[in-house]
């Protein structure tokens, strides 16, 4: 592999990340949507992305894992570097969230509740996380353990331990959705610290995924347009292997068909992974791959998808022959503006809420 290579590599798993987290964006409004504009609602739309929008993140992650390897490095190091760029976020704004609840619980706010609190900082404390926060303890948990099973075991048994790890998890996640969790503040905690277990040992199936299709990208390199014709392949069987999923919530391990939801994720990821690969560089793309951290922190719980889309319906609201599609452009338009103040305020000043240093 030389080092024009390994540039390139980097650039199309930046615009992968670009593509995972347009995909989360685009969820949210349309979960969003599916309780205030049923009309706009477009289930077919999140059917399709749910099960790329966040395994394409772990599966990257274990691509770069592949010709990134710590074998210099000690796991205490690793985990050093972990912790700083995905539990300094964590902590940041998890706290920043708990206060401005306690805040709203004080002021009387009736949509929200001491209970709520509670459990807030109870998610907080085991890892489980909360909002979209969740995601960050599970990839450094997941990154983590992989860096583990890297050095202290061949490549046959890292895949039986981890591959027996995901599908155990696949054969027991109904477990997960039992109401039980909910029955009190000791169950909760308990339900909490097996949620994290179970995402991680999720995650560690879908790095495993990536480290071994980055291997055979290394080894079977066909011209630009076959990757492009397989990638574009990918994507429509994907499409029609979702209809399979059903119901999925990644947050609570929830999957209408758990083997099914698996397939999809790494036949989505790999289809979005090869098509860019095939494309020439997009600098777009890759500027919001590059900030795909300060979109996921900032996009729920800074307003920025309420404000919005307030502004967009009322726009829209003084053009009476607005097709959907206006509607979406203004949401998503007005989303990009927001984000882009954002990204530059935390590039500048605020970065070391991010774990970052400055650029």
């Amino acid at each position: 592999m030389n080092q024009n290579n390994k540039v390139q590599r980097v650039n199309y798993l930046d615009e992968a990340k670009a593509i995972g987290i347009i995909f989360v964006v685009v969820f949210h409004v349309l979960g969003t949507l599916i309780n205030t504009d049923k009309k706009a609602f477009m289930p077919y739309v999140i059917r399709y992305i749910v099960t790329i929008a966040l395994p394409i993140f772990f599966i990257v992650s274990g691509m770069l894992f592949y010709f990134k390897k710590p074998d210099n490095k000690g796991v205490k190091e690793v985990a050093k570097r972990k912790a700083k760029g995905l539990l300094t976020p964590y902590v940041c704004f998890s706290i920043i969230l708990i206060v401005s609840y306690i805040v709203r619980c004080i002021a009387g706010d009736k949509a929200m509740s001491k209970g709520t609190v509670v459990k807030a900082c109870i998610s907080f404390v085991t890892l489980r996380g909360f909002s979209v926060f969740w995601f960050l303890p599970v990839l450094f948990l997941a990154e983590l353990a992989f860096t583990f099973l890297y050095k202290k075991t061949n490549g046959l048994v890292r895949s039986i331990v981890i591959a027996g790890l995901t599908l155990a998890l696949l054969v027991i996640c109904p477990m997960y959705s039992k109401p039980v969790w909910e029955s009190s503040y000791l169950y909760f905690t308990l339900g909490s610290l097996l949620l994290v277990v179970g995402r991680t040992c999720l995650a560690l199936g879908f790095l495993l995924m990536g480290y071994m299709l980055m291997h055979i990208m290394t080894k079977y390199n066909p011209s630009k347009i076959i990757t492009l014709v397989e990638g574009l392949v990918l994507l429509v069987g994907q499409y029609f292997v979702s209809y399979m999923v059903g119901g999925t919530n990644i947050n609570v391990l929830s999957f209408g068909n758990s083997y099914f939801f698996f397939l999809s994720a790494i036949v989505g990821s790999y289809g979005v992974i090869l098509t860019l690969r095939s494309l020439p560089d997009m600098k777009l793309l890759k500027f919001i791959g590059s900030h795909s951290l300060t979109i996921m922190v900032t996009h729920m719980d800074f307003g920025v998808l309420a404000l919005s889309m307030s502004i967009a319906y009322r726009c829209i609201a003084y053009i009476p022959k607005a097709k959907v599609l206006c509607l979406y452009g203004m949401i998503f338009g007005i989303i990009a503006l927001m984000e882009l103040v954002l990204i530059f305020l935390f590039d500048r000043y605020l970065y070391k809420l991010l774990g970052q240093n400055k650029k």
